[in-house]
């Protein structure tokens, strides 16, 4: 994940003041980050290459912008290709989920699209994995 951080550079100077006086002057400028206004992934539940001792009830999919239903999806399969989840995706603000029946130990494959509820035509895919010991 990338952070953008801003920026302050000081700046130090003199300056000649009346009747020929220095005086030492200290002057900060800063910079504000660029707002990045994109709909994409931030975060999964679980997140990829991610180990777990137990099996997740649900894939949790958080977005920078809230997320709709519409022509996106969520697909849980094992090592052998069979889908797991139950097809059915919900969204909430800007969470998309599924949820999952019980998963044996085992390597597991999400992979998901989704759309923005903003209509700006953004649709973000993406594909990892999971194990459960």
């Amino acid at each position: 994940m990338k952070r953008i951080f801003g920026m302050a550079v000081l700046c130090f100077g003199l300056v000649l003041g009346g009747q020929g006086a220095w005086a030492l002057t200290l002057n900060i400028i800063t910079t504000t980050p660029a707002i990045d206004s994109s709909f994409r992934l931030l975060q999964a539940s679980p997140y990829d290459r991610q180990e777990l001792t137990v099996s997740p009830p649900a894939i949790l999919l958080t977005f920078t912008r809230p997320a709709r239903v519409e022509k996106g999806y969520i697909k849980v399969m094992d090592t052998f290709g069979t889908r797991l989840d139950g097809g059915t995706l919900e969204a909430k603000g800007n969470v998309l989920s599924t949820t999952l029946p019980e998963l044996v130990p085992g390597r597991y494959t999400v992979r998901w699209s989704a759309n923005c509820a903003c209509d700006d035509d953004a649709n973000p895919e993406g594909v990892f994995h999971f194990t459960v010991r």
